[in-house]
């Protein structure tokens, strides 16, 4: 089986989307009053560390693509600012397949396969499980609420009255790529975020059903599209427990004695 067949197997990793859920309508939301007009306000807002410790997760996962659907339910372990674990289960509870990261290293493993993979804890690796490459910390960030954000040499923003949100845009000219991202006006939560790579869109990403988790507002859902590969992901989430005493070895995994490891690489694939 194939690093990218193995993916499949943990897709739930960047989060979801089944339909974009917009709140464009014909009708034009009011300016706030005394709104913001630094975008720099926003962007602080953004890069706020998670409310959060950790969190435990048991989240329901739609995957959706053109040669492929995938329904199911994950253990999911998140712990900022860059430290993952996941196990895709089985209808009975078992786990069928395994990916960690302590921050330095992923490991991926498939129960009863003949290989383990092993490689640095970096984009190109994300990458090679799912349809586009994202730092392990921007990947936590995601999961656990917080819009990730592109390394950009300019910033502007407006009031988007359609949608009744503050829209920030991050331009990354060198890459010739920019990000939308957009903000509930008095909270600063994101909702939204578009990534476009010239005028293509790669990825959108939704933040719904915001409810209180230990005292902060946490999104229930998240979802995703990816227009290459025509990839839409859904991320429901239940079953939440914050801040539990985890321990390093806890997003750590040994491959097991008679399986080979594999290694993988920050290089091309």
């Amino acid at each position: 089986m194939t690093v990218r067949e193995y993916g499949l197997l943990l897709i739930f990793l960047c989060a979801a989307a089944l339909s974009p859920g917009c709140r464009c309508t014909d009708r034009l939301h009011p300016v706030p009053k005394n709104p913001i007009s630094d975008p720099k306000l926003l962007l602080d807002a953004l890069v706020r560390p998670p409310s959060v410790r950790n969190l435990t997760a048991f989240p329901r996962v739609e995957y959706y693509s053109k040669r492929d659907v995938r329904k199911g339910t994950v253990a999911m372990v998140l712990e900022p600012p860059d430290r993952l674990r996941f196990e895709a289960l089985s209808p009975s509870g078992n786990m069928l397949a395994l990916l960690t990261s302590d921050g330095a290293r992923i490991t991926l493993y498939q129960r009863g396969a003949k290989r383990c993979y092993r490689g640095p804890a970096c984009a190109r690796n994300i990458a090679r499980l799912l349809p586009i490459a994202i730092e392990p910390r921007q990947l936590v960030r995601l999961l656990m609420g917080r819009a990730p954000v592109i390394r950009h040499t300019d910033r502007r923003m407006r009031f988007d009255r359609r949608a009744g949100w503050y829209q920030l845009t991050l331009i990354d000219t060198a890459a010739g790529r920019h990000q939308e991202i957009w903000l509930a006006p008095g909270t600063l939560r994101p909702m939204r975020s578009k990534l476009y790579e010239g005028k293509t869109l790669r990825l959108q990403l939704d933040w719904r059903s915001y409810r209180n988790l230990a005292g902060h507002p946490f999104p229930h859902r998240i979802d995703a599209k990816m227009p290459r590969g025509k990839v839409d992901l859904s991320i429901k989430f239940r079953e939440l427990t914050p801040n539990r005493s985890l321990k390093m070895r806890f997003f750590r995994f040994d491959c097991p004695a008679g399986v080979t490891e594999t290694p993988m690489t920050c290089g091309a694939q």
